[in-house]
């Protein structure tokens, strides 16, 4: 390996290590943003917690459209629906 060889390698990894260490800021500000308006402080929380809203999402989705359908059903005709 000559010099230049040597400083390209150099450069690249360089490079690489600015790469993890952004990506690496990335996580420790997302960990932040979840902690402080979550409550939560790692993936695994925060992993259920998003599993928890998922199931009340679609709890909500199904008494939404159980109430759209009985809408319906009750005044459907009056409005032509």
């Amino acid at each position: 390996m000559n010099i230049k060889e040597f400083n390209e390698l150099k450069a690249k990894v360089a490079k690489k290590q600015s790469e993890v260490d952004q990506a690496k800021g990335a996580y420790n500000s997302g960990l932040k943003d979840l902690e402080k308006n979550f409550g939560i402080k790692t993936i695994k929380e925060a992993k259920a917690l998003l599993k928890q809203k998922e199931k009340e999402k679609e709890k909500a989705e199904k008494a939404f459209e159980t109430m759209a359908q009985e809408f319906k059903d009750t005044h459907g005709d009056e409005l032509g629906i």
